[in-house]
């Protein structure tokens, strides 16, 4: 009895009346379970597996959840001409690593892996610069609006301003403040001494 054809539908019970006809039966080798081998090197989920669909719709993530992925430890900022250890796989600016290197410290920054004497224990990663470029096309002003923003978090607000009007409750706080500054005056007197 030949091998039914796989490729047009071949069925379980068709596999099962198969086996049953079969004279020299030999357990595949390559399957987990105890199926009989019908073809050499294919298991029966190989034989009847479909093909999955091509993904069509394009899947789109905000920077910001790949802003930790993108930034370089030591900089802390987007890596530029990416530098990866062979060692640990970690990423760097190559001007940081270089800038790590030249200053004795001969380990990774981030998990303090030893990184090989030779520079050949480091690798330039374009895969992953095109990938930085796909993302922040205009990098110099995505890095320049970050740091403004920071800028802007870190300034100190002013808590009162002299022309805007306070709170109820900010009027109450000042004026308990100047009298508990008037009692401690006026119990504060000279003790003078005979």
């Amino acid at each position: 009895m030949a091998v039914p054809n796989v490729h047009n539908g071949f069925t379980r019970v068709e596999y099962d009346q198969h086996v049953r006809h079969l004279v020299h039966r030999r357990i595949n080798p390559h399957s987990l379970y105890d199926e009989v081998t019908l073809i050499d090197e294919l298991t029966l989920y190989d034989m009847f597996r479909q093909p999955r669909p091509l993904a069509t719709t394009p899947l789109t993530v905000p920077p910001t959840l790949l802003q930790s992925e993108m930034q370089c430890p030591v900089c802390l900022g987007i890596v530029r001409n990416a530098t990866v250890i062979k060692s640990c796989l970690h990423r760097f600016c190559d001007k940081c690593l270089n800038e790590c290197l030249r200053s004795g410290i001969k380990e990774c920054p981030s998990c303090r892996a030893v990184i090989g004497p030779k520079r050949s224990s480091l690798r330039r990663d374009e895969t992953f610069d095109k990938l930085v470029a796909a993302i922040y096309p205009d990098l110099e002003r995505y890095e320049a609006a970050e740091d403004e923003r920071i800028a802007s978090a870190n300034t100190p607000k002013r808590l009162h301003h002299d022309d805007n009007p306070m709170s109820p409750l900010g009027k109450r706080a000042k004026a308990t403040a100047q009298v508990g500054v008037r009692a401690i005056h006026l119990l504060s007197f000279d003790v003078v001494v005979v």
